[in-house]
C-alpha cells in the first residue's frame, strides 16, 4: 500500500485534486470528514466536548455548533488543547483503521490540510502539494463567501509556497480548468503512483526512465529524497542515481526502498536511485 499525504494552500483547490484522485481508483482519506465523524450526535466524542465546554457548543438538535465552539478554542490555548486531546486520537485511531484496511497494492491518499504547519510530511511515501496562483486562489474564496482580506488574513496563518515546495515531492498546478488538473493526476497515477504501489507490493525496484507531471525539477526531487533519506541515515549523493549510505536501516522501507545485493534500490519509478552501503 502507497500512502500518499496531499495538501496546499487554502483555496489552491485540494478538493478537486481528492476528488480526481478517487475518479482514478484511489482510496482517499479526508482530514475534515474524519473530524466531524468524531463528534456526529451520539458519538463519545461529542459527548466528551460538551462535558468539558457546556451546552453552549451544541446547536437546538443536538449537533456541535462549530462556530460556537470555535469562538472559546480561537484565542485560549488551553481550550484548544483540551479539544485537541479529545477529538486528535480518535482521527488518528479512525485514520489508520483505513489505512489498514487498504488492499494490497492500492494507492491511498490522505488530505491534510495543514501538512506542513504540523510536521507530517515524513508520514507518507510521497508528499504531493496543489498550488495555484494568488489570483485564482483569491477567486475561489471569494466564490465561497470570504472578502479578500478574510481570505488574505488565512493565507498568512498557513505556510507560504516555498515552504510547502520544501516538504514536497510532487507539486502540481491548478490554475486551470477542472480538465487540467483531472489529466495531471491521471498521468500521475498511470506513470507514477500505481507502478509505485504494485513494485512496493512485489518488493521490486522501480525501473529508470519514468515521466509524470511534476513542477518540482530533478535537482529538487533528488535533494528531497536526500533530505528524507538523511533523516533515518547519514547520506551523500554520488551521481544523480547513486547515494551512498552509512548503514542499513529497516526504516528506509517507510520511503518505499527494498533490498539489493548492493543495499537498497527505490520502488519509486520517480526517482529510480539506490543506496550504497558505505563499506
Amino acid at each position: 500500500m502507497l500512502l500518499v499525504g496531499l495538501s496546499g494552500g487554502i483555496g489552491a483547490g485540494k478538493s478537486l485534486a481528492c476528488a480526481a484522485f478517487a475518479r482514478v481508483g484511489a482510496l482517499v482519506i479526508d482530514s475534515d470528514l474524519i473530524a466531524r465523524e468524531v463528534v456526529a450526535v451520539g458519538t463519545p466524542g461529542l459527548a466528551e466536548i460538551q462535558l468539558r465546554f457546556g451546552h453552549e457548543i451544541l446547536n437546538p438538535d443536538g449537533s456541535l455548533n462549530r462556530a460556537a465552539l470555535a469562538e472559546i478554542v480561537f484565542n485560549d490555548e488551553s481550550a484548544r488543547a483540551d479539544l485537541e486531546r479529545i477529538t486528535h486520537p480518535r482521527i488518528v485511531r479512525i485514520f489508520q483503521e483505513r489505512v489498514t484496511s487498504a488492499p494490497v497494492g492500492s494507492v491511498v491518499v490522505h488530505d491534510v490540510p495543514l501538512l506542513v504547519e504540523t510536521g507530517a510530511q515524513d508520514r507518507y511515501h510521497l508528499v504531493v502539494m496543489i498550488e495555484a496562483s494568488l489570483e485564482t486562489r483569491l477567486r475561489r474564496l471569494e466564490g465561497r463567501g470570504l472578502s479578500t482580506e478574510l481570505a488574505l488574513t488565512r493565507m498568512k496563518n498557513q505556510g507560504s509556497d516555498q515552504e510547502r515546495r520544501s516538504v514536497a515531492d510532487i507539486v502540481l498546478n491548478n490554475d486551470g480548468p477542472s480538465e487540467d488538473i483531472q489529466a495531471a493526476i491521471e498521468a500521475l497515477m498511470e506513470l507514477r503512483l500505481m507502478p509505485f504501489a504494485s513494485n512496493m507490493a512485489a518488493e521490486r525496484p522501480a525501473k529508470p526512465g519514468h515521466h509524470s507531471p511534476n513542477l518540482l525539477t530533478p535537482d529538487q526531487t533528488r535533494s528531497r529524497i536526500l533530505e528524507r533519506i538523511n533523516a533515518i541515515v547519514p547520506a551523500m549523493l554520488i551521481d544523480e542515481n547513486l547515494i551512498q549510505i552509512e548503514r542499513a536501516d529497516d526504516a528506509l522501507a517507510k520511503l518505499g526502498f527494498v533490498p539489493v545485493v548492493s543495499g537498497y534500490a527505490s520502488c519509486d519509478p520517480g526517482r529510480a536511485v539506490h543506496l550504497r552501503i558505505d563499506s
